[in-house]
């Protein structure tokens, strides 16, 4: 046998047992942190629920495309993601004990992932899932449940073509829609005691039974439908909106309320009559604002018995 030959074949058997030895490593380490190599399927879909401590974690961060997403709020039992359709090379999920953070991988980058990972038990485990799994269909599944008493004070959600859920929150956060693109915004039976915003591409908003101390719109966000009945905000600043339709039924607050809404090539209607030119109020003191401008959209601002 040629020498080069012997040493082709040393490499090979070198390369090969490193590859067992690193396979043994990433099983070892999956079983002391009691997690699968495999994608787990359940109801013949990929499945994977991971738990968190909401009392620590103050910042939730979702970054996904073609999903929908649900976040319910007063769980009584532990705080816990929960994904459905993702085999586990599409996506990064990090929880730290302050964070946790989902990110999608798309095409070769998730297969990059095992590198990524340290050939540590997830790497291992997307190598595993890249070579195994199924090419997930339908439609992709997060579901975030947050315990009663959570002191999550931050939940992101950058999207495309997604619908966000919110459900039975009451927290003391900031929820933020942005880098966002034909996303569908839905919140009910919610008390935000912070700020809920959008800076977004085309989204419709719909709020019932939703209190909140203070809900923005940033200049850039178009083809904008807002539908929020039997609510409670404290302030409203929606700037410079464009081809849309805006519809807030909200409960007053009190007599001190600053008005500011307007509306060019639009129209605009204030307790069902119709202002021209918009509506403005500045009374002394004031202890809240409403402030809506936009161009060529429909306006309609009703004050109901608090």
């Amino acid at each position: 046998m040629k020498p080069g030959s012997i040493i082709v074949i040393i490499i090979a058997v070198i390369l090969v047992i490193a590859g067992v030895i690193t396979c043994l490593i990433g099983v070892n380490m999956a079983k002391n942190n009691n997690k699968k190599l495999f994608t787990e399927y359940v109801d013949n879909i990929p499945y994977f629920k991971q738990e968190f401590d909401s009392s620590e974690v103050s910042t939730i961060k979702l970054s996904v495309s073609d999903a929908q997403i649900n976040i319910i709020g007063d769980c009584v039992t532990s705080s816990y993601i929960e994904l459905k359709n993702y085999s586990s090379n599409q996506y990064n999920l990090i929880c730290s004990p302050s964070a946790v953070d989902f990110e999608e991988t798309q095409g070769i980058v998730s297969w990059w992932k095992f590198w990524e990972n340290e050939l540590g038990s997830k790497g291992i485990r997307d190598l595993f899932s890249s070579l195994t799994s199924k090419k997930t269909e339908g439609e992709k599944i997060i579901n975030i449940y947050i315990h009663e008493g959570s002191t999550v004070s931050n939940i992101v959600v950058e999207s495309k073509n997604s619908v966000i859920n919110i459900e039975n929150l009451s927290v003391r956060s900031n929820i933020s829609l942005k880098k966002s693109e034909q996303c569908t915004l839905k919140i009910t039976d919610s008390k935000i005691d912070s700020k809920i915003s959008l800076a977004s591409g085309k989204a419709d908003v719909a709020f019932n039974n939703v209190s909140v101390k203070n809900f923005e719109i940033k200049e850039g966000t178009d083809n904008l439908t807002v539908d929020a009945k039997n609510c409670s905000i404290d302030n409203i600043d929606i700037e410079e909106i464009k081809n849309g339709k805006i519809d807030i039924e909200n409960k007053v607050f009190s007599d001190k309320t600053t008005y500011d809404i307007f509306c060019s090539s639009g129209t605009v209607t204030v307790d069902e009559k119709e202002r021209e030119g918009g509506y403005r109020k500045s009374p002394d003191d004031p202890t809240n604002s409403i402030k809506i401008t936009a161009e060529n959209a429909t306006v309609n601002y009703v004050r109901i018995p608090n």
